[in-house]
């Protein structure tokens, strides 16, 4: 019992000191402990990035311009799904160069994507990431 507490403890200490490590490094939020549709420094974007973000997403003819959009794969985006991975239509906002490859949050590199294209194309590029194509 007394070995399993020293490994705690000592699990305990390695990660205070990676996180020492990545905050002197300026790596928190932008490497390994960022969370979904934030920006490199795990900040949420805030309402004005997300509607432009939004606004630069193609239509989807016939449908209200305000309410719905497609991602580059054709998957249809709902804006009142925005985050909502239980959702047909949720989306996140995703960064085209993934931070962890040095990619900024120029509006250049943010794009609206279904939640579920965004999880497939996770940190990669260049992959065919559209799992859902509507």
């Amino acid at each position: 019992m007394q070995q399993l507490n020293l490994l705690r403890s000592a699990q305990r200490e390695e990660v205070r000191a990676i996180l020492r490590r990545a905050k002197a490094n300026n790596l928190i939020g932008a490497r390994f402990l960022r969370g979904r549709s934030t920006d490199r420094f795990g900040r949420p974007f805030t309402g004005l990035l997300k509607a432009t973000i939004w606004l630069n997403a193609a239509t989807i003819p016939g449908r209200d311009i305000a309410l719905w959009r497609q991602d580059p794969c054709g998957a249809h985006m709902y804006w009142h799904d925005y985050g909502k991975t239980n959702n047909k239509h949720g989306w996140e906002i995703d960064h085209i160069l993934p931070v962890i490859n040095g990619g900024t949050d120029d509006m250049t590199n943010l794009q609206a994507l279904h939640w579920k294209n965004n999880r497939q194309k996770a940190n990669d590029i260049g992959v065919n990431y559209c799992v859902v194509t509507d």
